[in-house]
């Protein structure tokens, strides 16, 4: 049984106490994994296309060729490709061969900064939400 006269133990957050350990402070964390995301998947830049999938995403798809329009836009919602819909994809394929055309770097750049920021996002959450548990 504690006395009234004991102080109670201060409160630290499951963020805190997580950040700690990387020895990094709490805003520090979401630009440090961006920046070694984009370090990490950089040379990726300098990759070609692969022979997966890109043909028929991109390089034998003349209407994600052609570029992001309002007609290609409500193509991709009603068209599956490759027997996948996801329209958003498609539409950051046909934003890529409008920005860069069919060469490679660009549409590999797009996928290192979609990933940077997708990690940025991610910690930024989750340090959130850990924050506002902790709160309660």
């Amino acid at each position: 049984m504690r006395l009234a006269t004991q102080a109670k133990p201060a409160r630290t957050s499951a963020s805190a106490t997580a950040v700690a350990l990387l020895g990094l402070p709490v805003w520090l964390v979401a630009p440090v994994l961006a920046l070694a995301t984009l370090v990490l998947y950089w040379p990726t830049t300098g990759h070609e296309i692969v022979n997966y999938d890109d043909d028929i995403y991109v390089t034998a798809n003349a209407r994600v060729q052609s570029g992001l329009s309002l007609a290609n836009m409500k193509w991709a919602c009603v068209n599956p490709v490759c027997c996948n819909w996801h329209p958003l994809t498609v539409s950051s394929h046909m934003l890529d061969c409008q920005l860069y055309g069919l060469k490679p770097w660009g549409h590999h750049l797009t996928s290192v900064l979609l990933q940077a920021d997708a990690g940025d996002v991610a910690v930024r959450d989750v340090t959130a939400g850990l924050l506002a548990a902790a709160a309660l």
